[in-house]
């Protein structure tokens, strides 16, 4: 009888130590469930995205290596930055306007808007957290293959330790469930120290999420700042028709230079004749009366610190309306008679000379208020030796006339490097904080119930030989309440009698009937509850 209540105490104590690791285990299955939720990446399943700095564009809100992590959301506003894929690569900037054809975005150190457009669904997210030069770090250990195996090995070294723990752990257990029960007063005792570490932990992340909490809910959401509006683009575009004198070089003598596609030979200065420029305005996005004028000019630089000369190549021309169209000759010839006397007055040639064509537009009228705008469209060339080159990527230029207005813009709250939104932020933080505390209160649940426990487990395991257990304990005269189990026990060896035990929803009963006396212990549960 005393060798299966001993081994019935034991399988108890093992059944609330498979509870404690059970609890612990589910404890932190959610604080991974809660990490996935918040930090796992779209390519993941999550709902954050992730992008590295990389250049100057943002300076000096962002850094270059600063890591960024972006998360959806249902609007994006002016004042965000936003984070958005472009030919497979991705770009941070803000928001600074919207358009038909999507959002106007711009980098903060960047004087023009950017030529993309994208709209909601090509938005990633908005910037949620930034970590400064933690990128840097990324991407040396994308680099760097002796930081990648010094983590791999890291990682197999805690695995194999791991690996051999858990062998000892079976091992340990299998031998002692080989040996023989041990006798009642070497019976180990259940130490609280690791559950005292997670109340401890669980505590600290508690209170740094609220103190965390309580810092974002006294913020203000938004706060007041000078924003620049855009009103709407100017947009001008260059087309160039080369004409060349007849020679053996070219089957055709005109070559056609449109935006991103220069001319299919290159272009002989000697053999040059003329430059018919054909040059498009119009204002973008602009509701309003309009009207300006289109002049344009050549200019030649000799070397980054020689002569610079102006050559009008067009009058003013007035136009109407939103759009404007004019077409102008550069003669060759005249040209390089200015270079050559230059270069005769002065005796002195640079390798090379600069050139940019200068198509100014003066604009004036209202646009969502008065507008009076000096809009210049430059198109770079360069004259190396007897090769004129012309720049086609720059055959397309536009730039947003903006207005400063006060307008309300998401408010950051800076913790040492991190900077994170008020209002974007106080839902993580609620939740964090909730599921921190939730966890903690379940924890005290649980071990306000397994210590009772354990101390019933101790108690059948050290004097189960002596203990009967019964439906119900018969009332016999007067009731002794022992202070302790240790004198119930002692005045049952007296008496050698039996130790009664009956358990209830709340109590656990233990009995020794003397006649018209019943002596008792009671051991109650609910004082071990929180």
């Amino acid at each position: 009888m005393g060798a299966i209540d001993a081994h019935q105490a034991l399988s108890e104590v093992s059944m609330v130590a498979l509870q404690s690791r059970w609890i612990r285990g589910l404890i932190v299955a959610t604080a991974a469930v809660a990490a996935f939720f918040f930090l796992a990446p779209r390519q993941l399943g999550g709902w954050a995205s992730y992008a590295i700095v990389s250049g100057t564009s943002m300076l000096p809100t962002l850094q270059e290596g600063d890591l960024v992590m972006a998360r959806e959301r249902p609007q994006y506003e002016v004042g965000d930055i936003v984070l958005f894929e472009v030919d497979g690569g991705r770009v941070i900037h803000r928001i600074v306007g919207e358009s038909e054809e999507g959002f106007i975005v711009q980098g903060d150190n960047k004087p023009r808007v950017d030529n993309w457009t994208p709209d909601h669904d090509e938005i990633l997210g908005s910037q949620v957290v930034r970590v400064p030069r933690v990128g840097r770090w990324i991407y040396d250990a994308q680099q760097n293959p002796y930081i990648f195996g010094a983590l791999l090995g890291g990682l197999g070294s805690l695995g194999i330790a791991g690996t051999r723990r858990r062998r000892r752990r079976a091992g340990a257990h299998i031998a002692e469930g080989r040996r023989r029960l041990r006798p009642a007063n070497s019976i180990p005792r259940r130490s609280f120290t690791g559950a005292a570490v997670v109340v401890a932990m669980l505590g600290v992340l508690g209170l740094a999420a609220g103190v965390f909490l309580t810092l974002l809910v006294v913020q203000p959401a938004r706060v007041s700042q000078t924003l620049e509006v855009a009103r709407f683009t100017n947009t001008a575009q260059f087309e160039v028709v080369a004409t060349m004198a007849p020679s053996v070089v070219y089957s055709d003598p005109t070559l056609a230079i449109s935006p991103d596609q220069a001319a299919p030979q290159p272009i002989y200065a000697n053999l040059l004749r003329s430059l018919e420029v054909d040059f498009g305005y119009a204002a973008e996005g602009a509701e309003g009366s309009i009207s300006g004028a289109v002049s344009a000019r050549l200019r030649i630089e000799a070397g980054e610190e020689g002569w610079v000369k102006d050559i009008d190549l067009m009058a003013a021309q007035p136009f109407d309306g939103t759009v404007a169209a004019s077409s102008f000759v550069i003669s060759w010839p005249q040209v390089m008679a200015l270079i050559q006397s230059a270069e005769e007055q002065i005796g002195w040639a640079p390798l090379e000379y600069s050139m940019s064509v200068l198509a100014e537009v003066d604009i004036s009228g209202d646009v969502d208020g008065p507008v009076d705008e000096r809009f210049v469209a430059e198109l770079p060339m360069r004259l190396a030796g007897n090769e004129v080159h012309i720049d086609s990527k720059a055959m397309t230029v536009s730039e947003p006339v903006t207005d400063e207005r006060p307008g309300q813009v998401p408010n950051v709250l800076r913790i040492a490097s991190l900077e994170i939104p008020v209002e974007r932020g106080r839902p993580i933080a609620a939740v964090a904080f909730g599921a921190i505390v939730l966890s903690l209160v379940i924890y005290l649940w649980w071990l306000s119930h397994q210590a009772g426990d354990l101390q019933i487990a101790r108690i059948r395991m050290m004097y189960g030989s002596m203990i009967a257990s019964v439906v119900s304990i018969p009332q016999v005269g007067t009731r002794v309440a022992m202070s302790s189990m240790a004198d119930l026990v002692r005045l049952a060896r007296k008496n050698e009698q039996m130790i009664l035990y009956q358990r209830t929803r709340n109590e656990h009963r233990f009995c020794v009937p003397d006649g018209n006396v019943t002596y008792e212990y009671i051991h109650d549960s609910r004082r071990y509850r929180i």
